[in-house]
């Protein structure tokens, strides 16, 4: 049997039962930590340093190997299990409707792919029960006896079925040679006016820093949060306690902080508590609102909950609003209706904001909630929809949940949910064939989601006349390949384009106006640009191939995209380092790297999966992050963050490189660089250090615990 075969058929019949509390999502992270301070531990005290390095390596030893490797990732999701191709896998090929030929071709909707019934919403909690109870057992006894027709399911299955800020200038003054005290860099966000929670966070006068260590003895998580006002570089600890203390929590049950919002003299803060009652699990994400009008003295104010652990938030036009994952359902007792429908603020959501597709599957329920800035009183709108767990993606108008389901092929599923002014409009589903590599793999733009899906080998092709046997055989494909989907509003397909980069994956996008840009990779690094400006006939106007690949993309000036990723030796296939290229697209269609820079030694990096972990202000033309480094000849690692602007004739400059010292060198994820005005700031879980910007002297050390 082949190897996707196994893993298809093991995902056909586990992807849907049921998580044991053991292994829920809050205990798995629990574990993790546990396992990742005994590491540390074991770490420190291991005296080999070839032990040493292979233990400090682990984690991106991917990126000095061979980057073709095949691999595959085991996720957790929300109590389903996944089995997901590596970005770096290369043991995949094309499955398109273009797998015959080499080219792309766009393609407008046919009247065959007729949209599924629109989500329903039960009568009574009654009803739902039944809907649940039904979905269950069917489920449950096609286990026993699967006959499944591989043809059919191919034709059913793989089908897109679908449901009811620039500067003038090329080269702008650098920040480190003098800016205004007001000017002080931001989380850095996916789309323009849709603010996302952090650890850490500024007003341009005190900074606000989450941090997480762990007790010794029971290896708890222990979160503080700190204010510190800042002057120049100079710093004073104005508030460091521990968050329990704060919002009041006494209990013994199981507490993950995850980030905060800073808003008008406000913090609101997420976190989710599991309580263990009778052998059953039972999470509740909880909204935590401050005060700060007096930063030595911050107050709680207000404390919403909902049902689930914590998925993702956003801000939005003066609302929050929060998503959590429902996944403990109990059908044991028709009549607990708790046990069975997510609640909020401990009341159980009425039918009416209760939400499920004709297919229904009880594995988990999205809770998404909307709550004013301004009135902290209750939430002011509620909507659940059932759904398989999975990841987010939020625009300025809706929030899109979607779930790579590894069937026979792998498909996403994506669900619309509108918001406006706090009101929560639940809208149709769509079902397209591939994965997402991340949330920017989507974008929305006046009502068209404009998506880029990478589709693994071995999936059964998108043609869609499957009649015979040997039209199955021939249309089975062993190279990935790619596609690009709109969508309208109402998740009807509007166009796509099929058969994009044989043989390569999806390794970073970005949607610019009209203008789609997105990295693919094997042996060369070809960056794409797309003309989107008519939605029906998207088109591929521009290709550059250069070697390694940009892991994220961000618009830096008029005509010129940052990228962030890996420089690659096409020959062997092996890293040289991260590396910054600037390209030129100002000419769509001839896109050029108009520059690039390798940082020497330098070995992984958050920024290559976080955005949030990248300091980036265009405006002040300045960038930074932290990254890794490894001498081979002193089997030494270092720890560095460096800041960067950029030079149309220069290029790439980097202004300072500081070393980071701190005693869990593992916990470069926590680090997070902020200026104000000419100073940098650098804070992980221990300390915050100041500087000049362009200085690597130290100015000020404050430490967190």
């Amino acid at each position: 049997m082949k190897d996707q075969d196994l893993i298809n058929s093991i995902n056909k019949h586990t992807s849907d039962l049921p998580i044991p509390d053991s292994i829920s999502p809050a205990n798995m992270q629990k574990m993790l930590d546990e396992h990742k301070t005994t590491q540390q531990n074991s770490h420190t005290s291991n005296n080999d340093s070839s032990s040493s390095h292979n233990a400090a390596s682990s984690k991106h030893a991917v990126f000095k190997g061979c980057a073709l490797a095949a691999c595959l990732a085991v996720c957790v999701l929300g109590g389903r299990y996944f089995l997901k191709p590596s970005p770096l896998s290369d043991n995949t090929g094309v499955d398109s409707e273009q797998a015959s030929t080499s080219g792309t071709k766009t393609q407008e909707s046919e009247t065959s792919l007729v949209a599924e019934a629109s989500p329903k919403t039960p009568s009574s909690y009654d009803e739902y029960y039944d809907t649940l109870k039904k979905a269950y057992d069917e489920y449950y006894d096609s286990i026993s006896s699967v006959t499944t027709d591989v043809l059919e399911s191919a034709a059913e299955s793989d089908m897109i079925n679908f449901s009811a800020d620039s500067a003038s200038t090329a080269t702008k003054q650098s920040a480190a040679t003098g800016e205004s005290a007001n000017s002080y860099s931001k989380t850095n966000i996916q789309e323009d006016n849709v603010d996302e929670g952090d650890l850490i966070k500024t007003d341009g006068s005190y900074i606000y820093r989450m941090t997480t260590s762990y007790d010794e003895k029971t290896y708890d998580s222990i979160y503080r949060l700190t204010i510190t006002q800042t002057d120049q570089g100079k710093l004073d600890v104005l508030y460091n306690t521990d968050l329990k203390e704060l919002l009041s929590i006494t209990s013994d049950d199981t507490i993950d902080f995850h980030e905060f919002y800073l808003q008008k003299e406000q913090l609101f803060i997420l976190y989710t508590k599991q309580h263990i009652e009778d052998n059953t699990a039972r999470t509740q994400t909880y909204i935590a609102i401050c005060n700060l009008k007096d930063k030595e003295h911050p107050k709680l104010t207000q404390n919403l909950s909902q049902s689930g652990y914590y998925v993702s938030s956003r801000i939005s036009n003066g609302y929050l609003y929060t998503i959590s994952n429902f996944n403990e359902t109990s059908l044991q007792n028709k009549k607990q209706y708790e046990e069975y429908i997510p609640s909020v603020n401990g009341k159980t959501i009425s039918c009416d904001d209760l939400y499920y597709p004709d297919n229904i599957l009880m594995d988990s329920t999205y809770v998404v909630t909307s709550l004013s800035l301004d009135d902290h009183s209750d939430f002011k709108d509620t909507k659940a929809f059932s759904s398989s767990s999975g990841d987010t993606y939020v625009s300025d108008s809706a929030i899109y949940l979607y779930c790579t389901q590894y069937n026979d092929v792998t498909q996403t599923k994506i669900s619309r949910i509108a918001y406006k002014n706090g009101t929560l409009t639940v809208g149709n589903s769509a079902t397209v064939a591939g994965y997402f590599y991340d949330s920017f793999a989507l974008s929305e733009k006046d009502g068209y989601l404009r998506m880029v899906a990478t589709i693994p080998a071995d999936n059964i092709s998108l043609f869609r006349d499957l009649a015979t046997e040997k039209a199955s055989t021939e249309n089975t494909v062993t190279e990935d390949v790619n596609a690009l989907y709109i969508l309208d509003s109402d998740m009807n397909l509007v166009s796509k384009l099929t058969g994009i980069a044989p043989g390569e994956q999806i390794y970073s996008a970005r949607f610019l106006g009209d203008m789609g840009y997105f990295v693919t990779y094997r042996n060369t690094d070809p960056l794409y640009s797309v003309d989107l400006s008519d939605p029906k006939n998207p088109t591929i106007v521009g290709q550059l191939k250069i070697p390694g690949f940009s892991n994220y993309l961000h618009a830096y000036d008029d005509g010129i995209l940052l990228g962030i990723g890996q420089d690659i030796d096409p020959s062997t296939q092996v890293s040289s380092g991260i590396k910054l290229s600037m390209f030129d697209i100002s000419d769509p269609e001839n896109v050029t790297e108009r520059n690039k820079y390798v940082i020497e030694n330098s070995e992984f990096s958050p920024a290559l999966y976080d955005h949030k972990a990248i300091m980036i202000n265009t405006d002040d033309n300045i960038f930074g992050f932290v990254y890794t480094t490894y001498d081979s000849s002193t089997d030494q690692y270092g720890y560095y963050f460096a800041t960067y602007t950029y030079d149309s004739k220069k290029g790439f400059v980097e202004t300072a490189r500081y070393r980071l010292n701190q005693k869990n060198e593992y916990d470069y994820d926590s680090v997070r660089g902020i200026y104000i005005g000419d100073y940098l700031y650098l804070s992980n879980n221990e300390q915050i250090v100041s500087y000049k910007l362009g200085d690597t002297t130290p100015i000020s050390t404050q430490p967190y615990n």
